[in-house]
C-alpha cells in the first residue's frame, strides 16, 4: 500500500475521494478503522482526500459527526453524499414503500448540528424550483466546533471571476494549505459585515488559524421517474457525466443504460431508461 501510494503521488495524483460504504462486506467498526488507516497515510503525504457515502434513512444524520470527526486531518476537506433510491423508482417507473431520506431531512440535520446553510445548489432538469444538489462551503474550528458558512453571493462572485480568467467553468477546487490564510482573510473580509460575531467566535482558540478548516459538503439527489411529465428527472446541466453508447450521459445512470457485460434487465428496464434519457440529453 505504501509503495503504491508513493508511486501515485509521484505520478501527479493530488486528490483521493474514498468510497467506503455499508453493504461492501464490512461492518461499521471495520469501515472506521479502514478510514483511519488510509487517512493517516494520506495526511503524511499531504494528499487531499474526501469521503463519498450513500445516505439511507438510518444514517441520514451522519454527515455532521463525520465532518467533526475527520476535521483533525488538515488534508481532509469534504464529503460527497448521495441519497439512496430504489432502482425500481427509475427502471420500472414505480415508487416502493421503503422509507428513504429526503434532501430536506439531510439539510435540516446539517443546519441543526453544524449550523451552516448551503452556498449554492443545482436544480432538476424539469423544474428550477426542484433541488437536485445542495452544496456547502464553510469554515470549522477543530477545537471549538464553531462554523461559518461561505455566502452564496461570494461563491457566485468567485465562480464568475474564475470563468473570466480561466475561460472555463469551475467544477471543483481544493484548498491548498499554503493559500489557506490568504483565502480565509479574503472571504471573511467580504462577509464580515454580516457575520462579524460568527467570525470572531470561529477564530477564538484556533492557534492563529492553524486549527481552522475549509470544508465542503455536496448532497446529491439521484434521478427518478417523474410520472406527471413521463420522463426521468435528473440534475440540470449535469456536472458529472460520461460517455455511453456515443452520447453524453449522467454518471449515475450510465451503468443502468449500458450495464457491464451487456447485461439487460429482465423487463428491459435499462433499454427504456436509455431511450428516455437520450430524449432529454439536450439538458446537459
Amino acid at each position: 500500500m505504501y509503495d503504491l501510494l508513493n508511486r501515485l503521488v509521484q505520478s501527479g495524483l493530488d486528490r483521493i475521494v474514498l468510497h467506503v460504504d455499508c453493504g461492501q462486506g464490512n461492518d461499521e467498526e471495520e469501515m472506521d478503522a479502514m478510514c483511519e488507516t488510509l487517512f493517516t497515510k494520506f495526511e503524511q503525504r499531504k494528499l487531499y482526500f474526501a469521503l463519498s457515502i450513500t445516505l439511507y434513512e438510518e444514517n441520514k444524520e451522519v454527515i455532521p459527526s463525520l465532518m467533526r470527526r475527520y476535521a483533525r486531518y488538515r488534508y481532509f476537506d469534504g464529503v460527497l453524499a448521495v441519497l439512496a433510491r430504489e432502482t425500481s423508482s427509475v427502471l420500472h417507473f414505480e415508487s416502493l414503500p421503503t422509507q428513504l431520506p429526503t434532501l430536506n431531512a439531510v439539510h435540516r440535520s446539517i443546519a441543526d448540528d453544524l449550523r451552516i446553510e448551503p452556498s449554492s445548489y443545482l436544480p432538476s432538469n424539469l423544474d428550477d424550483q426542484e433541488i437536485s444538489w445542495l452544496i456547502y462551503f464553510y469554515y470549522m474550528n477543530v477545537n471549538t466546533g464553531a462554523t461559518v458558512s461561505v455566502s452564496p453571493t461570494l461563491i457566485r462572485f468567485f465562480r464568475r471571476a474564475y470563468r473570466s480568467f480561466a475561460g472555463r467553468q469551475l467544477f471543483a477546487a481544493t484548498m491548498k494549505a499554503s493559500l489557506f490564510r490568504i483565502w480565509f482573510f479574503i472571504t471573511t473580509a467580504l462577509d464580515l459585515l454580516l457575520k462579524f460575531p460568527d467570525v470572531v467566535h470561529l477564530v477564538k482558540h484556533s492557534a492563529l488559524l492553524k486549527d481552522v478548516r475549509f470544508h465542503y459538503i455536496v448532497l446529491q439527489s439521484p434521478p427518478q421517474f417523474n410520472r406527471q411529465k413521463q420522463c426521468v428527472e435528473m440534475c440540470y446541466h449535469c456536472p458529472d457525466a460520461t460517455i455511453r453508447n456515443g452520447k453524453l450521459t449522467p454518471v449515475c445512470l450510465a451503468d443502468w443504460i449500458s450495464p457491464p457485460g451487456n447485461h439487460r434487465d429482465e423487463d428491459g428496464g435499462d433499454v427504456a431508461l436509455a431511450k428516455m434519457v437520450y430524449e432529454h440529453l439536450e439538458e446537459l
